[in-house]
């Protein structure tokens, strides 16, 4: 049987969780690791780590979201964007990476989890042309 990354990452979490100190900790990691090699599936790290940080937030109600703008945002617009994030999310905190690209020209595109909120103006003037063109 296969056993998918989300797999691995939920009986990771299960036993780290349950590790009461950092020497349990390594233990649990030395023979995940172990176990990966036995399978045949070292190579498979890397996508059962993002599955472990989903799996761990998801339990800790703490997510992740990027949002990318032309310009470093300032922080009373990250922290409504925060409070955004987790209404739409229902998470208890959000953890928020501000990328900037200078293709957006303006505004922003915020990703919390699958969903995406595009308010770029890059988009709006996609938007346009296309309605334009029609």
């Amino acid at each position: 049987m296969k056993i998918t990354n989300r797999q691995y990452a939920v009986s990771l979490h299960e036993t780290v969780k349950d590790a009461k100190n950092n020497d349990q900790v390594k233990e649990v990691i030395k023979n995940f690791i172990t176990l990966l090699v036995k399978n045949n599936n070292l190579n498979k790290v890397n996508g059962i780590l993002e599955e472990f940080n989903k799996v761990w937030s998801e339990q800790t109600g703490i997510i992740n979201a990027s949002v990318l703008s032309a310009t470093k945002l300032d922080k009373e617009t990250l922290e409504d964007l925060e409070k955004f994030a987790m209404n739409v999310s229902g998470a208890k905190e959000v953890i928020i990476d501000n990328q900037i690209d200078k293709q957006v020209l303006a505004g922003f595109v915020l990703k919390v989890g699958d969903q995406i909120l595009d308010g770029s103006l890059k988009t709006k003037i996609k938007e346009l042309k296309t309605e334009i063109s029609k």
